[in-house]
């Protein structure tokens, strides 16, 4: 959480800072925050759309920057422990200016003669007259 928000926080009642914690612990899973923090789901609706300080202290928490951050740490960690499916990934991610991409070549094995029919139309020079 940014510390913008600690004013904010500091104002809000009990119940609503242990929804907040419980918001950070699951990275936004508002039913889980709220059977962590035993409320039902409208009351945080309720929350959202009545109390500007509890609204503005969930928005900028970002969680789905966090998971990224998290998962983006694991990467490295296992990118670290020489995991190869991790390493392949990033080198083909990261790597391809380095020459670490997959090609997928096609080939066409029925060796079908394909026939294509153009039909070109012209326009008459003027569509009002007809010179029939």
């Amino acid at each position: 959480m940014k510390k913008s928000n600690s004013t904010e926080i500091n104002s809000l009642s009990i119940k609503k800072k242990a929804f907040i914690e419980a918001y950070i612990s699951s990275f936004g899973n508002i039913t889980k925050s709220c059977r962590k923090s035993s409320i039902d789901r409208g009351t945080y609706y309720n929350w959202i759309n009545k109390d500007e300080d509890f609204a503005k202290a969930i928005s900028e928490i970002e969680p789905k920057e966090m998971l990224v951050d998290l998962a983006e740490d694991a990467l490295v960690q296992n990118i670290k422990s020489g995991s190869t499916p991790e390493i392949l990934f990033l080198l083909k991610t990261l790597g391809k200016d380095r020459g670490y991409i997959e090609k997928i070549q096609t080939e066409d094995t029925t060796k079908k003669d394909i026939e294509i029919t153009v039909e070109i139309v012209f326009p008459s020079s003027n569509p009002d007259t007809d010179e029939d």
